[in-house]
């Protein structure tokens, strides 16, 4: 699974940085976002980008447990 820093360049260029609250609630913000994304625009999007944005929230999933576990 590929990390967010790795995805998405905000995260990766100043997001990281800021306190941990911070970074978890733009990271939950990120999974709201992509889920409507799918949700609501889902037909008009192929396999790849539904792919694309389903990876973008695991790698978010994924970075709020790393920052809540350390």
């Amino acid at each position: 699974m590929e990390s967010l820093i790795n995805l998405d360049a905000i995260y990766k260029e100043t997001v990281q940085y800021l306190p941990k609250e911070e970074r978890i609630e733009y990271c939950e913000h990120y999974i709201d976002r992509a889920t409507k994304i799918l949700a609501n625009n889902g037909q008009h999007l192929d396999s790849d980008q539904k792919q694309k944005l389903q990876k973008m929230i695991d790698a978010a999933r994924k970075e709020i447990y790393v920052i809540k576990n350390k």
